[in-house]
């Protein structure tokens, strides 16, 4: 190829790789957090209790079972508090949504984590319903949990 066509086209790839690298941020951690809840991205599960109680996790986004993992159907999460401490205790902090980012209520509860990637919570009366969260994904910055219901995306935060 001349010269003359070598300078133009190196321009016109130049260009076209920052327009795509610049593409919208908002919108690639859009289609990161779809491909979370999805159950699609890969994860190493080896180090699951270290990063679970490795620091608290907040609430970011949702999506309700039945709809389609898609970011159109992410729904903004009131950023609700879990920080699950070495001792097997769950500290939950319900965010006051009249008053945020105030907590409402803090629950205090025992869980275990089995080999299926479950959190078990134990509750103490034994008669009421058991509840099961199942891991779908956690790294070192963000955390997924399917609720049953829900499917909820977290990311790390400061201890409260």
């Amino acid at each position: 190829m001349p010269l003359v066509f070598r300078i133009p086209m190196f321009f016109v790839l130049l260009v076209t790789q920052t327009i795509t690298a610049q593409i919208n941020p908002a919108q690639q951690a859009l289609n990161q957090v779809t491909k979370v809840l999805s159950g699609t991205a890969y994860f190493d599960t080896t180090q699951i209790h270290t990063l679970l109680q490795a620091q608290p996790w907040e609430a970011l986004a949702y999506v309700h079972k039945g709809d389609s993992i898609i970011s159109e159907n992410l729904e903004e999460a009131v950023p609700d508090y879990y920080h699950f401490s070495n001792d097997s205790i769950l500290h939950i902090k319900l965010v006051d949504q009249s008053n945020a980012p105030n907590f409402q209520n803090t629950i205090t509860v025992k869980y275990k984590l089995n080999a299926q990637l479950e959190i078990e919570l134990i509750k103490p009366n034994l008669a009421a319903p058991k509840i099961v969260w199942t891991i779908i994904y956690i790294d070192e910055n963000y955390f997924a949990l399917d609720f049953g219901d829900v499917r909820m995306f977290m990311n790390t935060t400061f201890e409260q």
